[in-house]
């Protein structure tokens, strides 16, 4: 198979980001899906619309696996809640056709994805050094990301 220079940019990007840089680069994908999906949904291409949503689903589902449930139940469970909320949006917004839920998934992402982008761009705290940042979970390297490009 052929690589493309935009592939090799983000084959080389995924395997150097911190986990943190992952999760963002996840939000990426999956807002760039949404935004595809709804443009496909404009011009009725039914069948590129689902897999545009489908491609979404796979990055949020990697977003719900990078979870540490063990480390920060708290703000595992209510990203839980968010993730798996934009997952039935986005099959809503497939079986029925409608850009609102494709409005809300985005919406969603798009703020989660400016939160992590926030966090990925903080100076590491050094060990031992407490501060509240510091308590913010750091979810585990989705292992797709570094092998599902």
């Amino acid at each position: 198979m052929r690589q493309t220079p935009d592939f090799s940019y983000l084959e080389s990007r995924v395997l150097q980001a911190s986990p943190l840089e992952l999760v963002v680069i996840l939000h990426e994908g999956a807002l760039r899906n949404v935004r595809l999906a709804k443009a496909f949904l404009r011009s009725g291409k039914i069948r590129e619309r689902g897999e545009a949503v489908s491609r979404a689903q796979q990055f949020v589902g990697e977003l719900l696996a990078s979870l540490r449930f063990s480390e920060a139940r708290e703000i595992a469970t209510r990203l839980d809640v968010l993730y798996r909320n934009t997952l039935i949006q986005l099959s809503t917004s497939h079986l029925a056709g409608r850009e609102e839920d494709l409005n809300r998934a985005e919406s969603t992402l798009e703020t989660m994805f400016d939160a992590w982008q926030q966090l990925a761009q903080r100076p590491e705290i050094p060990p031992g050094h407490a501060s509240p940042a510091a308590r913010v979970p750091c979810p585990r390297a989705p292992i797709a990301a570094r092998t599902a490009l």
